[in-house]
């Protein structure tokens, strides 16, 4: 399901440079509802707000325990400055992707961070399966946990 959804995006979109990385996402069935919400949610904001040019890259993996994700995108502006609330006008039925995305970090003692540096948004997501595991993101980039532009929540 997340392959099909992950290449209906890409075909739909293709104005936009996309580079995706994944390993075998759907060998927890018991996750895939929950991932997948994750993954969309990522996804649909990384293409409603991506800048110029239009690129964005997803890096979605199981090691050691854990499901790393890393989203990011070109964007215009910090949507860090809004507290990431939607721009949509319509807001009782829109903005809600981030919450659906915190609930479920929790749901799985995950890490919930965001950053934005250079015109370029990315968000990192860690879901835990089991009880030995390690925090990846810090190995996927060498990101400044400090910075003032930054977001988390573990």
């Amino acid at each position: 399901i997340i392959d099909a959804y992950l290449n209906y995006n890409t075909a739909s979109h293709n104005n936009i440079n996309f580079n995706i990385e994944s390993n075998n996402l759907s060998i927890y069935d018991n996750m895939t509802t929950d991932l997948l919400l994750v993954i969309m949610n990522l996804m649909n904001n990384a293409i409603e707000n991506i800048g110029v040019p239009k690129k964005a890259s997803a890096f979605f993996a199981l090691k050691d325990n854990q499901f790393i994700i890393k989203v990011e995108n070109t964007c215009y502006s910090n949507p860090l400055i809004n507290k990431m609330k939607t721009s949509k006008s319509d807001k009782k039925n829109h903005g809600y992707g981030i919450e659906i995305i915190k609930d479920i970090v929790d749901k799985y003692n995950g890490s919930y961070f965001t950053k934005y540096q250079n015109n370029i948004f990315t968000t990192y997501i860690t879901l835990n399966i089991g009880e030995n595991y390690i925090i990846w993101y810090n190995i996927l980039d060498n990101i400044d946990l400090g910075g003032k532009n930054d977001t988390s929540r573990k």
